[in-house]
């Protein structure tokens, strides 16, 4: 054999199949019998044996030759350790030939105790763990579709606006997505299964609790289909009891799977491997670790990312539910995501880990991320005492896609409901605990990986990281084209990202950047100082904050609609854009910024040149303030005269005061309209268009360059009758 076994046995083994066979045949094994809960079986390289029912079950599996599922059968197999050699093979379905629609394929992962740490003490154990072939094959299903159509709050129907895709069912269950953001609210997607289909209709089995609405005509609400017919699933609902996968190997290929209640990592509290003491910088390994990092849902570790090896692994079509930590995970390997979806995560959705991963994600979708009970646009990963540098513990704030690396393709993904980012690239690549360094790029990658920017030559590179890496934050991101997040804290984040700065890796008082060249006392004269990266087709929309930058240089963004029609409830008004802190060379073309008290948020000239920001085409709408949230006194003495369609908002304004904003809705609606009004003596604004004998409510804010006013207190008036 000849990679060493990652896993060793429990203890001898109690069953070896002698000849290929069904596992519920005693012919196929060597002695006592059928395996049975306490088992411990052994399948030979030379062997295949079938799971042709529901009645498999043992303690522990060691697959050196091919353990198969059978494709026309309703299969089971309960196990607290399914382990795929080197050699092994585990097949559930065929490409072209997959698990019959009109049947199941399970594995449940059993596990009412603690793990033997006596026979495991790393914790690997308990789920899959494979460094094998995977060949997993389900029935095709269509992951999800766009809702052209609003619902409210009650209904049962949901009018998709197309038909509803042939391969949805009755029973089948779905996950609706959600349109509205405020911090310490429920997330507002729900999830519910279909008792019916009609055309384009689709009927669930229990009323609505939330209003689906899109803020503007042309934004999308979405509807996943969560039901497969292969399921990786968890029989424990107690958290350190739980199933994980862990892949050790590039020959992957996973298609229309489910994986529920898998991953034992917890993202809600601290990783606690090492024990990090922040006064003095010291990292020492914890002998009672109760908290391990790597037990994800569905994890591919270290599987191998150099390029021009291996066909990428695939994982297309699955879902992964109900994780406590994170659900796909790329480390360090070549793995292409395409049309898969995250539900009700606690970390992040879709994870690349250390920094040096390659692959694609593709037509992804992450809903209701819940993160760790804390609201963190800023202090995410750096200077955050909880969670301080050395133990790379990030990813935990409920993050639809957290990106570590840059040299990946992302196109065309989604995120909505995320108490964190709907899509955050931080690239500095990950601290390796192991070494307390950081993760670097291989040089030898990088021109292949980058063919398409023949400035990026790995040989003049900025500068250098340890043993001659090149630092992950210096390189762009390869591909960013399409995006769509809605209802989350930040619709789109970027950080430490294709930019020179050292503070990231010489974050104080740990100085792991020490060992990193600095940047060249001339950098005119390094090739690599003119490469851009491109961020395209971005649609953030009811998100706190719709775009966030920060240690960013050289980056194209083009196509980007950033709207808003909700209140966040925050004691200041929120920005459609902030860029803040060391950004350089940013460029925006085709910018729409729509609905935002501050359309957009630039730091002031002492601290950030309006040069290093350049715009193209830009428009901003339904704004109070162009750059700033600084403070100046608030409107007073509303009033209102009101016709049955009309409405005139009268105000008493502060002198400097030469811009005012009023938002507006029918009393219950979730979704504002505004109105703006400009000039120093202007104190009043027409409303038209309102519906007669309803009750609205309003409010007024202020700007008077540099500053900008609070929203006046929520207020009512009520139209007239149609005469």
């Amino acid at each position: 054999m000849s990679n060493p076994l990652l896993l060793q046995p429990p203890r001898e083994f109690t069953h070896t199949a002698r000849a290929d066979g069904p596992w519920d045949r005693e012919t196929t094994w060597k002695g006592n019998g059928v395996p049975a809960k306490s088992s411990v079986v052994h399948i030979p390289t030379d062997k295949q044996v079938i799971i042709n029912d529901r009645e498999a079950i043992c303690h522990f599996v060691q697959v050196d030759g091919r353990l198969q599922f059978k494709a026309t059968a309703d299969t089971q197999l309960q196990v607290e350790t399914l382990f795929v050699s080197p050699t092994g093979t585990l097949g559930i379905g065929r490409r072209g030939n997959p698990i019959r629609s009109d049947r199941t394929a399970e594995v449940i992962f059993l596990g009412d105790g603690p793990i033997d740490r006596g026979w495991d003490p790393d914790e690997l154990s308990r789920g899959l763990i494979s460094q094998g072939k995977i060949r997993v094959f389900g029935k095709p299903k269509t992951h999800w579709v766009a809702m052209n159509r609003d619902v409210g709050k009650g209904a049962k129907d949901l009018d998709l606006g197309t038909a509803v895709p042939e391969d949805w069912e009755t029973d089948d269950e779905i996950v609706i997505t959600g349109s509205h953001f405020r911090r310490d609210t429920p997330l507002q997607d729900e999830r519910a299964k279909i008792a019916s289909i009609n055309g384009s209709v689709v009927t669930l089995d229990r009323k609505l609790q939330h209003d689906h609405v899109k803020a503007r005509r042309d934004l999308q609400l979405y509807v996943a289909n969560l039901t497969r017919n292969i399921v990786f699933r968890s029989k424990s609902t107690d958290l350190p009891h739980r199933g994980h996968i862990m892949l050790h190997r590039r020959d992957v290929q996973i298609h229309y799977a489910a994986f529920t209640s898998l991953g034992r990592t917890d993202k809600t509290v601290p990783l606690d491997e090492i024990l990090v003491d922040t006064e003095y910088g010291t990292v020492t390994p914890n002998p009672d670790i109760r908290n391990r990092r790597g037990r994800y849902a569905l994890h591919f570790h270290l599987a191998g990312s150099d390029p021009g090896q291996d066909p990428a692994s695939e994982v297309e079509g699955c879902v992964v539910t109900d994780t406590p930590s994170w659900g796909f995970v790329n480390h360090s390997s070549h793995v292409d995501f395409r049309k898969n979806v995250c539900v009700d995560f606690a970390g992040a959705a879709f994870v690349t880990e250390a920094g040096d991963e390659l692959g694609n994600f593709t037509e992804n979708l992450a809903v209701h991320g819940t993160g760790n009970g804390e609201y963190r646009p800023i202090r995410i990963a750096f200077r955050n005492l909880r969670r301080p540098q050395p133990l790379a513990d990030f990813g935990f704030s409920g993050d639809g896609f957290w990106f570590q690396g840059p040299a990946i393709r992302a196109r065309d993904n989604v995120a909505n409901s995320c108490n964190g980012a709907g899509m955050i690239w931080f690239t500095t690549g990950a601290v390796d605990i192991r070494f307390n360094r950081y993760t670097g790029f291989p040089p030898d990658a990088v021109a292949t990986v980058y063919a398409d920017l023949p400035d990026l030559d790995p040989d003049r590179l900025r500068r250098w990281g340890i043993d001659e890496t090149v630092v992950i934050a210096d390189l762009p991101i390869l591909e960013c084209d399409g995006f769509e997040a809605s209802a989350c804290l930040v619709g789109f984040h970027l950080r430490f990202n294709n930019h020179p700065s050292n503070a990231w890796y010489n974050e104080f008082p740990y100085k792991f950047g020490k060992d990193i060249v600095p940047v060249p006392e001339d950098p005119t004269d390094d090739p690599a100082e003119r490469v851009r990266q491109s961020i395209q087709r971005l649609k953030l929309w009811n998100n706190e904050i719709g775009l966030r930058v920060r240690y960013v240089s050289k980056t194209d963004f083009s196509d980007l609609a950033i709207v808003n029609r909700q209140g966040h409830g925050q004691d200041g008004p929120v920005a459609g854009a902030e860029l803040l802190v060391l950004i350089d060379d940013l460029h925006f073309d085709k910018l729409r910024i729509d609905g935002y008290e501050v359309a957009g948020w630039i730091e002031s000239d002492t601290d950030n040149a309006r040069g290093n920001v350049t715009f193209g085409d830009r428009r901003y709408s339904n704004f109070v303030s162009f750059d700033t949230w600084h403070r100046c006194e608030d409107p007073y003495n509303l009033m209102v005269e009101s016709g049955s369609d009309t409405a005139l908002i009268t105000w008493v304004k502060n002198k400097e005061t030469d811009r005012h904003m009023v938002r507006y809705r029918t009393l219950g609606s979730v979704l504002w309209q505004f109105a703006t009004v400009e000039g120093t003596k202007i104190e009043s604004i027409s409303l038209s268009g309102l519906s007669p004998n309803r009750t609205y409510e309003y409010q007024v804010i202020a700007s008077c360059p540099p500053l900008l006013s609070h929203w006046t207190p929520v207020k009512t008036f009520k139209t007239l009758p149609e005469e």
